[in-house]
Order: C-alpha cells, then sequence, then structure tokens
C-alpha cells in the first residue's frame, strides 16, 4: 500500500523537521537510560567480582591460619629460648667472677683457720621476676682455735675488693678450745671494677 503526500513541499518539509525534533527528547531519554543501565550493570559486574575476591582471600587466610599460628608460636619460642640464652651467658660470665672471687678468699684464710661452708646466694634486692638472680652474699662458716686468726680473716675479707661489706655474724665456742664462726659478705654491685687474677 503507497501513502500519497498531497501537501504542497514547503509544507511536508516543515512536518518532517518538525517530527525530528520531536524524536530528540525520546533519543536523549533513552541514552539516559542506557547509560544508567550500563552503569548499573558495571556496578553489579565490579561488585560480584569484589565478592569472588574476598571470598577467595577468606578462603586463603583460613587455609593459612594454622602455618600462621605456628609461625606466631615459633616466634615466641625463639624469643623465650633467647632470653634463657642471655641470662645463662650472664651466669657464666658471674661465675667466672666468683671462681676469682673464691680463689682470694681462699688466699686469705689464715693457717690456723678452716672453712666449713660457703653459701652463695642473691639480695634482698633481687627482683622477684629474675629468672636468674645475681648473687649478691656469700655467707661463709668455719672453725678456728684462735680468736685473734677469726679477726685476721675477717681483716683480710674486707681489704678484697670483691666485698662492699664484711661482718662478723657469730662466734661461738664448741668445747676443746674449737671456736666456730659465721661471716657475711656483701658483694661488691658490680665485678667490673675487680681485675681478674693474671
Amino acid at each position: 500500500m503507497y501513502k500519497v503526500n498531497l501537501l504542497p513541499p514547503e509544507l511536508a518539509t516543515e512536518r518532517r523537521k518538525q517530527s525530528l525534533a520531536d524524536l530528540l527528547p525520546a533519543i536523549a531519554w533513552r541514552a539516559g537510560a542506557a547509560v544508567v543501565v550500563l552503569g548499573y550493570s558495571t556496578f553489579l559486574f565490579t561488585l560480584f567480582s569484589a565478592k569472588g575476591v574476598l571470598e577467595e582471600r577468606r578462603t586463603t587466610l583460613e587455609r593459612l591460619a594454622p602455618e600462621v599460628a605456628a609461625a606466631r608460636e615459633l616466634q615466641q619460642e625463639r624469643e623465650r629460648a633467647e632470653a634463657v640464652l642471655a641470662a645463662w651467658r650472664k651466669v657464666l660470665l658471674e661465675r667466672e667472677d666468683l671462681v676469682y672471687i673464691l680463689e682470694d678468699v681462699n688466699a686469705g684464710v689464715p693457717a690456723a683457720v678452716w672453712l666449713t661452708a660457703l653459701e652463695i646466694a642473691p639480695g634482698e634486692e633481687t627482683e622477684a621476676d629474675e629468672q636468674y638472680p645475681r648473687p649478691s652474699i656469700l655467707r661463709i662458716e668455719g672453725r678456728s682455735r684462735s680468736l685473734a686468726a677469726v679477726g685476721a680473716f675477717v681483716q683480710n675479707l674486707n681489704r678484697m675488693p670483691h666485698f662492699s661489706s664484711v661482718g662478723l655474724q657469730e662466734v661461738r665456742e664448741e668445747g676443746d678450745g674449737v671456736l666456730s664462726f659465721k661471716i657475711s659478705t656483701q658483694l661488691a654491685r658490680s665485678s667490673e671494677n675487680v681485675a681478674a687474677p693474671d
């Protein structure tokens, strides 16, 4: 079927122009709707993609959780081992100092005195959380037949740089002219000032 336009040419052109102008809002609206739909589709795609990535990472973290816990435990164990090693190194260094101290104490014992007991103990100022406390007290017990020899031994200890104080705690007669005595000494706070014997 054919349509015949009986309008004059100028009127037919004007109507065609008017029809194109009427189509522009519809075209613009459809283009805008297409942009919105495309943007929303892109958003949904990005959202689902992000959910997939997050789920994958969560699965990976759950899989690695035991290994991470084991690594942390290993790190803590290493720190504890290093602390114990440092403490033992300190003990060994101080043990060398104690060897020098005991050698000097032995050298200072008069001929008329013999020792029966030595005790090395930490002092009252030792911190409660210190695993290997530094020894700070040396207690000496011994016997002699001469009170003067006991006094000479106390003087010898007082001359030694290892001790900050020396005190005669007790002298008791046991019979047969034998005297027992107890001496308490306070070790110097730092043995670095005490030169080791050559």
